[in-house]
C-alpha cells in the first residue's frame, strides 16, 4: 500500500534503511530528502509567525528517526530547524555511523526519548546508546522505558505529553 506524502510523490516509508542495526549504515540521500522537505515545512511556518514555544517535532519508530536528523543535523538553511523548540522520538535510535553525529547541530533543543523494552525491531540498548551519544553532545535528553514492543501506551504519550507542556 502506497500514501501520497509531500506533494504526491509515493512512499512507504519516510527512507530506506539499509540495515536495522545500531552499526548499520544509513541511507544518506533519502534521509537528506526528507530532512530538505521537513525543513521547507518548517521555513513555510516561519514565514507565516508561529510562535517558536508551540513548534515541536517528533514522531514514532522511523519518523523519530526523522525529526532527529532534522532536529540535530538540519536542512541546508538551518535558521529554518532553529524554530522547533522541542523534539520527541519514540521507538527510535541514530546509528553509530550517523550524519548526526559526525556534526551535531541545535543541541540546545530539549528531547524526550521513549522506547519498549521488549521492543523486538528497535533494541533498547539502541536507543540506549543515541541517547548518551546525544547527551554527550549536549541536548537534555529526558529519557524512558515501558514494558512495551514496538508500539505506545497511554503511560508514555501522557508522560510525553507532560513533558511538552513543561
Amino acid at each position: 500500500m502506497q500514501y501520497s506524502l509531500f506533494g504526491g510523490e509515493l512512499a512507504r516509508v519516510w527512507h530506506d534503511r539499509k540495515e536495522l542495526d545500531i552499526d548499520g549504515s544509513e541511507d544518506t540521500k533519502g534521509i537528506s530528502c526528507m530532512v530538505g522537505k521537513l525543513a521547507g515545512l518548517l521555513a513555510e511556518i516561519r514565514a507565516a509567525g508561529v510562535d517558536q514555544r508551540n513548534l515541536i517535532l517528533g514522531g514514532f519508530s522511523q519518523g523519530g528517526h526523522v525529526a532527529l536528523h532534522t532536529a540535530y543535523h538540519g536542512g541546508e538553511n538551518n535558521q529554518d530547524v532553529e524554530i522547533i523548540s522541542k523534539v520527541f522520538a519514540l521507538s527510535s535510535f541514530l546509528s553509530n555511523r550517523s550524519q548526526v553525529f559526525k556534526a551535531p547541530r541545535n543541541v540546545s533543543i530539549p528531547l524526550f526519548l521513549s522506547t519498549g523494552t521488549n521492543d523486538g525491531m528497535v533494541a533498547q540498548p539502541w536507543v540506549d546508546k543515541t541517547r548518551l551519544r546525544l547527551a554527550e553532545a549536549g541536548v537534555e535528553v529526558t529519557y524512558s522505558t515501558r514494558p512495551l514492543g514496538h508500539e505506545m501506551d497511554a503511560v508514555q504519550l501522557k508522560s510525553l505529553l507532560s513533558w511538552i507542556s513543561d
